[in-house]
């Protein structure tokens, strides 16, 4: 049995998968997806890797690198412990 909601999630993830660039969460609302960014969420949930841009969302093929560490200046400061 199937829900409005997992509705939503399949109009929600054709609609990515058929689009190469950002879709906006006007155009989800287009497709019949009555709640954009709760459908964004479910799917991230369930593993799919969508990147947020400022125009919109879009599908990724693998998950998107993690940010580089800051570099290290190679420098301790110490702070003296009272005793």
């Amino acid at each position: 049995m199937t829900s409005l909601g997992d509705d939503e999630f399949a109009a929600a993830l054709e609609l990515l998968t058929a689009t190469d660039g950002p879709v906006s969460f006007a155009d989800l609302r287009a497709a019949g997806v009555a709640h954009p960014a709760h459908s964004i969420y479910e799917l991230q949930l369930a593993g799919h890797h969508i990147e947020q841009l400022p125009g919109g969302v879009r599908l990724l093929d693998e998950a998107p690198k993690p940010p580089s560490p800051p570099p290290r200046s190679g420098r301790v400061r110490r702070i003296a412990r009272d005793d």
